[in-house]
């Protein structure tokens, strides 16, 4: 490992996560496939569960969830009681795989965090989304397996303040709408949609999004047999990455609408733990794959596929030695899965070099709340 091989101490480390394998998010196009899900999909293994509050950012009571109203209003999936949007069993279990692996590095190995819970030690941040937080829930139980003496914080915002997966018309804008309203996809829309059987409209991406979370799951939907398929997947892909990092000369702009506040945290709390006026050393962020290509794409680590669930970027960061390293360096590294070992890609920084490549997309909290506040009058009808 990189801190005992090179004799530099680690001083902190963000862990920036996929949430776990979920139910389908768009009930109207997993409706039209006709394939029930068991109701027992959402049953949680015991062993990923530790008891857990929810706290606003400034340590008071969690706002209420905008995202979780929405799924509830959604309504169930065919032929069941699963809601849409929602962490299964099989992602809690690869979430506690996720807190092994962390603990195994960072508890028995590095020694970097204590044995048992800390509250000082740690400090938890997630989408204000119940995958999310549940996902969170998982990973301590791994990094603490068998906690029970308190609650551990999972620190969630408002609506008009959510930075990990912004949903405003302002971050929403950036989406490749061309793309959407293309002859291209209305055309495949159209084929899938008689391939099923169906006379309802299919939407390619809401549906390639579904069949890839039934997938995770290890259930092969009836699509994926079609030859139509390999096309919804890639005219999905090109929509996901323009609205994860932008496109057409939009990159800077859409990555700071989707991820700059979410930088400007890290940052401020690497400079932070490195002039000792911050105590945590360990981040643990739950995110979703906007949230892992955004992290890659800021640092220059572009990825062409999309983040499955369970994967995660590791950020970690180095103190000076007056003997073997000189300055603070910052450590990038991507996993795909929660058992890669070795990661995919990686990518080594001084703290200034860190601080200047990601400069281009930070913006602080508040200037991206007024972006938005920006934006919503210009386009009011």
């Amino acid at each position: 490992m990189a801190a005992l091989q090179s004799g530099r101490k680690l001083r902190t480390v963000f862990v920036v996560t996929r949430h776990g394998q979920r139910t389908p998010c768009f009930v109207k196009e997993f409706n039209v496939l006709n394939e029930a899900l068991q109701d027992d999909l959402l049953t949680h293994p015991c062993h990923a569960i530790v008891p857990i509050e929810l706290r606003s950012l400034e340590g008071g009571p969690a706002p209420t969830s905008v995202f979780d109203k929405m799924h509830k209003e959604n309504g169930f999936l065919y032929g069941g009681t699963c809601l849409s949007g929602q962490l299964t069993g099989k992602g809690a279990d690869a979430q506690f795989r996720i807190g092994k692996w962390l603990r195994k590095r960072y508890v028995e190995d590095d020694k970097l965090i204590s044995q048992e819970y800390v509250e000082e030690e740690i400090f938890v941040r997630s989408s204000n989304m119940r995958r999310t937080v549940l996902s969170a829930r998982s990973v301590l139980a791994g990094l603490y397996p068998g906690h029970h003496k308190q609650k551990i914080p999972i620190h969630v915002t408002t609506f008009e303040e959510e930075i990990i997966q912004p949903k405003t018309a302002y971050s929403l804008s950036f989406r490749n709408q061309e793309l959407v309203e293309s002859k291209e996809a209305k055309k495949l829309g159209k084929e899938i949609g008689e391939f099923l059987q169906t006379d309802t409209e299919v939407d390619v991406f809401c549906l390639a999004d579904n069949v890839l979370s039934l997938e995770e799951l290890g259930l092969k939907s009836k699509v994926m047999e079609s030859p139509l398929w390999n096309k919804a997947y890639e005219i999905a892909k090109r929509f996901m990455q323009s609205y994860a990092v932008g496109t057409n000369g939009r990159e800077r702009e859409a990555l700071q609408s989707g991820f700059g506040a979410l930088l400007d945290f890290i940052v401020t709390n690497i400079q932070g733990v490195l002039e000792e006026k911050i105590s945590h050393k360990l981040f643990l962020i739950g995110g979703h794959d906007q949230t892992v290509l955004r992290t890659l794409q800021s640092v220059g680590l572009s990825e062409n596929d999309l983040p499955p669930t369970n994967s995660k970027v590791i950020i970690e960061v180095y103190d000076k030695d007056l003997e073997t390293s000189p300055t603070q360096h910052v450590s990038v590294k991507f996993y795909r899965s929660e058992e890669n070992q070795l990661p995919q890609k990686e990518k080594d920084f001084t703290v200034e070099e860190f601080i200047k490549t990601v400069s281009p997309y930070r913006i602080t909290l508040d200037e991206y709340v007024q972006r938005c506040k920006r934006f919503d009058r210009n386009n009011q009808p």
